[in-house]
């Protein structure tokens, strides 16, 4: 049964799940907000460095998973369909998705890297941590 509201035809059973959207909705503004806001409160605390590196390491962790579980996998099928419509031998033998992944790894390891030297030496007064001295080779 369709009931006509305010000249859209809504199906009962859609009112229905306004409620949970709405619920979904709202927790997924509080819980990132609150803790985007954790910074905030740990940078109060004693071990305010080992906090937010822990903090980051998980961050990390979740973009990686993100990563290697939805995002890496559809671009690979999607880059070897075009690939494989190719008639050129030579395209077709090449790993493209995983080449671009990489340099796409590269490109980024390389701003952070020139953005971290950048900041490090505009800031005197943070102490070097273990990440410090780990990506000042790569310059």
């Amino acid at each position: 049964m369709l009931n006509e509201t305010d000249g859209f035809a809504l199906a009962e059973d859609s009112r229905a799940s306004v409620g949970p959207k709405i619920g979904g909705i709202v927790v997924m503004f509080i819980l990132p907000f609150l803790f985007g806001l954790a910074p905030l409160k740990a940078s109060k605390m004693k071990n305010a460095a080992r906090f937010t590196s822990i903090a980051n390491c998980f961050g990390g962790g979740v973009f990686f998973g993100t990563c290697f579980t939805h995002l890496i996998p559809e671009v690979a099928i999607e880059i070897n369909i075009w690939r494989d419509s190719s008639d050129n031998k030579f395209l077709k033998s090449l790993p493209i998705a995983e080449m671009l992944e990489c340099l796409g790894f590269v490109a980024i390891l390389f701003v952070e890297t020139l953005v971290h030297s950048h900041g490090s030496k505009s800031s005197k007064k943070e102490k070097s941590t273990d990440c410090d001295s780990a990506l000042i080779p790569l310059l």
